[in-house]
């Protein structure tokens, strides 16, 4: 079984081993199809790929860190030992006030400041929830 995702991390459409396609449609908040048992679970599984995935590659992350190697998240975005970086600029690690998923964004805000310093689309950094806790915690 194979499950498709949009760029907000929602399942779409799952393709069973018989070939068999369903498609996922949205209302309030709950997906819904023809068949419910993998509805039920499809959240829980996602989850704990997350969590698997960020446990198992955090360790390799901090050491490349600990060796003063920058850290790319996809294409425009990457994090060093003392910042983040996005192409050419970069918010020192110290003067970050949070990082937070918001409507299929990452959004990183400088403290004392009210709107994001950077705005980077959510599909497009591999393994957001390592890079989140990366930013969020200074130390391993």
């Amino acid at each position: 079984m194979s499950v498709a995702y949009n760029a907000l991390g929602q399942p779409t459409s799952v393709t069973h081993p018989d070939g068999t396609v369903e498609k996922a449609t949205y209302d309030r908040a709950r997906v819904r199809t023809g068949v419910v048992h993998w509805v039920d679970q499809i959240e829980k599984v996602g989850e704990r790929i997350a969590q698997e995935t960020t446990r198992l590659l955090l360790p390799t992350v901090y050491e490349m860190l600990g060796k003063g190697a920058r850290v790319a998240f996809g294409r425009w975005l990457s994090v060093d030992r003392d910042s983040i970086w996005i192409r050419q600029r970069h918010l020192p690690r110290a003067e970050l006030a949070s990082a937070r998923v918001a409507s299929g964004f990452i959004d990183l805000l400088r403290r004392g400041q009210k709107q994001p310093w950077a705005r980077v689309r959510l599909a497009s950094v591999p393994n957001p929830f390592v890079f989140l806790h990366i930013v969020s915690h200074r130390d391993p």
